[in-house]
């Protein structure tokens, strides 16, 4: 029989621990002046769509325009979503070896599902970064190189040379694109992809890409199938590891494959349980390793363009040069550097999950602190920290001079690779083709805009419609 009165005396004992311990935590809290981040003056609709659209980069610029450089975001999840634009910060959790990667959607659907690099922790991560790692090594760069000029110089004969027979325009983000998968293939995978293969791809990972990286959602599993836009998705997926399984097809019938090579490391990394996980990785390297490296390309030479007097200052420069020191040249490295600052492709940065509370100055009310708990989602804001005022003069402008002699702010918040353990494994490639392409470009060709564009962002930050004219120089000299 139960004891009623008891019962009653358990309940009440209980609610008391309770009240007792929220009303502990709240004076805890109190007493440590530390509040959390603001909230973002934007409802949850205007969020969302802002946050799925076009317009997050600008979203997110407004937000630390009225609250500072780290805010939370109203969206309809229990726990926050915190935008961090503060370097130092984004400095302390990338080097935090226990915060890890917050998954974005179901992107692991683009390939039908299972792991890849990019978006898993644990032990398939570690495995696979370290068979990555060794074929982006120095030892490796003067292949990536051999392959860039190779590559670079089809382009010219194939393209710009006959744009420039016409006296026609190209589309700078398009063949930007073409170069680099190029490049990456025949670099990392020992395969010649085809002009055909190169637009599927691009075209079908923004089709599935679009809709696998929603947020997801109860019962699509069951109803996806009669969603026409989940069916073209899966389409999509189905043919980007079509051709993924045909680059592995191809590498197992090469006679004398090259040694220490990505494709080779992944071939010969025993921890990939089968064929469909390194299909898996090949396809998260084609993705992560083409648009980043072929928009940045193309947003150089567009703000080159723009400005005549620093185009015709790298070019008096490289032309000084031996062609193969060119890469070496400073002011290149100033061009690179501002091209990547003022238009950072992966501009809304990388996303994780912090593994303790941190604690910083409220830069928009001196004398108090923010706190960020820990188990935080937070978003590390490339452009927010790209073109913060406190590290750079006229954060807005085209300044390559800035990086002659830049400042410890500077140097520190320009972070286009990352930092700590999950920083760009591919940055060796990306390094080499940026440079290759620029200084083959640049020493023999002027470039003048004739059709500004526009710039869209969906994952990456893009120059869509963006053309360009080339005329070439008449005075080469030390090639």
């Amino acid at each position: 029989m139960i004891d009623y009165e008891s019962f009653a005396d358990i309940i009440g004992i209980i609610l008391i621990i309770g009240m007792a311990l929220y009303l502990l935590r709240k004076i805890t809290r109190q007493s440590s002046k530390h509040a959390l981040p603001p909230v973002a003056p934007f409802g949850y609709i205007e969020t969302l769509k802002s946050l799925t659209g076009p317009d997050m980069p600008d979203f997110l610029r407004r937000c630390e325009e009225r609250v500072g450089p780290i805010f939370q975001l109203r969206i309809p999840k229990s726990q926050p979503l915190i935008a961090i634009g503060d370097f130092q910060v984004c400095r302390q959790i990338l080097n935090d070896k226990d915060s890890f990667k917050l998954k974005v959607g179901e992107t692991t659907l683009l390939h039908k599902g299972g792991d890849d690099i990019f978006n898993v922790d644990g032990d398939f991560w570690k495995h696979s970064r370290k068979g990555f790692a060794p074929a982006f090594s120095q030892n490796h760069v003067r292949r990536m190189t051999i392959v860039t000029e190779s590559m670079v110089e089809k382009w010219i004969k194939d393209v710009l040379e006959p744009c420039l027979s016409s006296n026609e325009s190209f589309d700078v983000g398009e063949e930007m694109l073409n170069i680099t998968f190029s490049i990456l293939c025949e670099a990392a995978f020992e395969y010649n992809i085809s002009k055909d293969e190169i637009e599927i791809f691009a075209k079908e990972s923004i089709v599935g890409l679009k809709e696998f990286s929603k947020p997801p959602i109860p019962l699509k599993k069951f109803v996806g199938p009669f969603i026409p836009q989940v069916q073209r998705a899966h389409l999509a997926a189905e043919r980007l590891l079509g051709i993924c399984m045909k680059i592995i097809d191809s590498y197992e019938k090469l006679e004398n494959p090259t040694a220490g090579t990505l494709i080779y490391n992944i071939m010969n990394n025993k921890h990939y349980k089968n064929d469909k996980e390194r299909a898996n990785d090949v396809m998260a390297c084609m993705i992560a390793g083409s648009e980043t490296t072929a928009y940045s390309l193309s947003f150089i030479l567009l703000c080159l363009s723009r400005n005549q007097s620093d185009q015709e200052k790298l070019h008096l420069e490289l032309i000084k040069l031996p062609f193969e020191d060119r890469s070496n040249s400073r002011f290149l490295d100033c061009v690179i550097k501002e091209g990547m600052r003022l238009h950072p492709v992966v501009a809304a940065g990388t996303f994780r999950v912090v593994s303790k509370d941190i604690v910083v100055k409220n830069k928009m009310r001196k004398g108090s602190s923010v706190l960020i708990p820990k188990g935080s989602r937070c978003m590390l804001v490339n452009n927010l920290m790209f073109r913060s005022a406190d590290c750079f003069e006229e954060p807005h402008t085209f300044k390559p001079q800035r990086w002659e002699n830049p400042s410890k702010l500077a140097l520190d918040a320009f972070l286009p690779f990352g930092l700590g353990r999950r920083n760009c494994v591919g940055q060796a490639l990306a390094k080499v083709e940026v440079k290759k392409v620029i200084v083959m470009l640049l020493s023999k060709y002027k470039f003048t805009v004739f059709d500004e564009g526009v710039t869209e962002f969906f994952i990456t930050m893009k120059p869509v419609g963006v053309h360009l004219l080339a005329t070439k120089r008449e005075k080469i000299t030390q090639e």
